[in-house]
């Protein structure tokens, strides 16, 4: 993953089955026209929502989310979380405008290859009760696309990797355990030369 986006599935999560289930990432923001996206024209797309009656900082940050959709190519990681866990996936570039009322689907989509994902590399289910809040808390995200400040955190659930601070702790565990081993063994030792020296006397 060379960039890596959160994207809330419609108010409330509402696409989230219908881009699961069809392998689609869908997205809104039906007042964007379609072909001002596909231009790249951030300028324009945001005058064109200032002349709608948006305000101007908001109208800069939807035409940024935009072509954030539009431009991110195959090589961005897309997250939401839905069903109590998280799922990811990537991309086809090319974007697919349908239109409607927004209830039912997002006004566009771009498909996601190899389907929507919620386990990571080894096949473990990525739950959100088991992951980090400074990663979920990505999901209060009032808007619609952001990037993912967890990223590095993200990745490594991902790939299955184990978190540098359990390593640490499991290292700690294994030398404290071989140090105990290495005292039990040593008092069993002084155990055993105590009782041979007990016998000898006794022998006497």
């Amino acid at each position: 993953a060379e960039a890596v986006r959160y994207i809330k599935l419609g108010k409330g999560g509402r696409w989230a089955d219908v881009s699961i289930d069809r392998s689609e990432v869908h997205f809104g923001y039906r007042k964007s026209t379609h072909e001002l996206a596909l231009a790249g024209k951030f300028d324009a797309i945001k005058q064109y929502l200032v002349g709608l009656g948006q305000d101007a900082q908001v109208a800069s940050r939807e035409a940024r989310e935009v072509l954030d959709f539009y431009e991110l190519g195959e090589n961005c990681l897309w997250i939401t979380f839905a069903r109590e866990h998280l799922w990811w996936t990537f991309a086809s570039p090319d974007v697919t405008w349908v239109g409607g009322d927004g209830k039912l689907s997002g006004e566009r989509f771009r498909k996601a290859i190899g389907g929507w994902r919620n386990t990571d590399v080894n096949g473990v289910a990525l739950r959100t009760n088991t992951l980090s809040t400074k990663l979920t808390k990505v999901g209060n995200y009032r808007r619609t696309i952001c990037k993912v400040e967890a990223e590095e955190y993200l990745l490594r659930r991902i790939n299955g990797l184990q978190e540098p601070f359990a390593a640490k702790s499991t290292a700690a565990k294994d030398a404290l355990i071989d140090v105990l081993v290495e005292g039990v063994a040593h008092l069993h030792q002084r155990s055993e030369e105590h009782t041979s020296e007990l016998q000898s006397h006794h022998d006497l």
